[in-house]
């Protein structure tokens, strides 16, 4: 066994301990955890805080070979356009991607991640890794009448996913991307067997625009995608009602993104759902709209708040830490405690995995991440840095 003490040890089940340490099996389970250092021999004490290791809620790992691809500060809409443009590349190619975009996240003590999936390219490097997957098979379709051909595709997929012993949801993209007849046949599956599900949220404003006037960028997105629009009409509300009334149910429902989100917008959404989790990428938000979401409005109205990467095609890196770091950044009153509690504890009971993950608890093989290169009262800053130590 291991004994790894560091300033702090946080938990995520109480207070932090100073100068604790974390008995640790050779196999990553917790044996102990000790609130001081007294008495004990052979401690490995590193400079830092010790955390458990951090849940990715929110990724693309299929689009890994677009990396450094498309343009920043593009809005939501060219990014879409920009990805289609640039999809024509070999198997080899996108699996020599996601397979070094695996290993980034490993490194960077990431022990579980969300995914987002439309085809089987990721599957077997999933099912590989060290990291807990689970896998969101993304859909969407404008036109209702082929809401029953795309949810028969997602099925071969998620037998597919069964075969190989990976968690997997059906779910769809976006309230401007899915007909009413795709959510209904989504839910169907969905109702009933109580897995976790997602949508992209409040991206960009033109989503609100979208659903308020019927115009704007996605729109014309649509169109040059070859989307039947002429028979949608605009519902005069923003897009987060269309998500919350079509996908409200007792499963645990993830909205990604927030960054045009407003207090008005939170409330509907919280009193139509108790399931409900909010998941902040806001190095995505800041590579494609040059903007970010209201983290104090969130953080003050006390709801779930878990954290993501988006892609690697979204993003300069995979790395949780890193996306504390930006919220460090921007929001300087937002603790550390708070940032583990989102990239940590919320983003595993958000996945059905916090019997494992997402807290240090004895039993528990969460993964053990030291926090190096912290200020005073264990700020985040541009040179803090992770090392996994399990």
């Amino acid at each position: 066994m291991r004994k790894l003490s560091a300033n702090y040890i946080y938990t995520l089940t109480g207070n932090p301990i100073s100068e604790g340490v974390v008995v640790v099996h050779e196999d990553g389970s917790i044996n102990d955890i000790l609130n001081n250092r007294e008495g004990v021999d052979d401690i490995e004490v590193f400079d830092g805080v010790i955390t458990p290791g951090f849940i990715n809620t929110h990724c693309h790992l299929e689009l890994s070979y677009l990396k450094g691809k498309v343009e920043e500060g593009l809005g939501i809409a060219e990014f879409i356009l920009s990805v289609e443009e640039f999809k024509q590349a070999s198997d080899e190619v996108k699996l020599d991607a996601i397979k070094m975009a695996n290993i980034e996240m490993i490194e960077n003590g990431i022990v579980a991640v969300g995914d987002i999936s439309n085809t089987n390219i990721s599957f077997s490097e999933k099912q590989k890794s060290k990291i807990s997957f689970h896998t969101f098979i993304e859909l969407y379709g404008f036109n209702p009448d082929y809401a029953k051909a795309i949810i028969d595709g997602a099925k071969v997929l998620s037998r597919e996913l069964m075969t190989l012993d990976l968690g997997w949801s059906i779910a769809p993209h976006s309230p401007y991307s899915v007909s009413k007849a795709l959510f209904e046949e989504i839910m169907d599956i969905a109702n009933g067997a109580y897995f976790p599900m997602t949508i992209h949220n409040q991206e960009s404003d033109a989503e609100n625009e979208m659903f308020l006037e019927g115009t704007g960028n996605l729109m014309e997105m649509k169109k040059k995608l070859g989307a039947e629009v002429s028979s949608w009409k605009s519902t005069g509300k923003r897009s987060i009602e269309t998500s919350i009334r079509n996908m409200a149910s007792e499963n645990n429902l993830l909205l990604v993104h927030n960054t045009f989100t407003n207090l008005e917008d939170l409330q509907f959404a919280e009193s139509k759902s108790d399931y409900l989790y909010w998941c902040m990428c806001v190095n995505a938000n800041w590579y494609i709209e040059r903007a970010l979401p209201d983290i104090y409005m969130f953080e003050d109205a006390g709801v779930r708040i878990t954290l993501g990467t988006d892609s690697i095609a979204s993003n300069y890196s995979l790395s949780i830490l890193d996306e504390m770091k930006t919220i460090s950044k921007y929001y300087k009153d937002v603790s550390i405690e708070s940032l583990l509690n989102w990239g940590c504890k919320n983003g595993a009971e958000y996945l059905g995995l916090e019997n494992q993950l997402g807290t240090l608890e004895v039993g528990k093989t969460p993964g053990i991440n030291l926090i190096s290169g912290l200020e005073e009262d264990n700020k985040l800053n541009s040179k803090s840095k992770v090392t996994k130590l399990y």
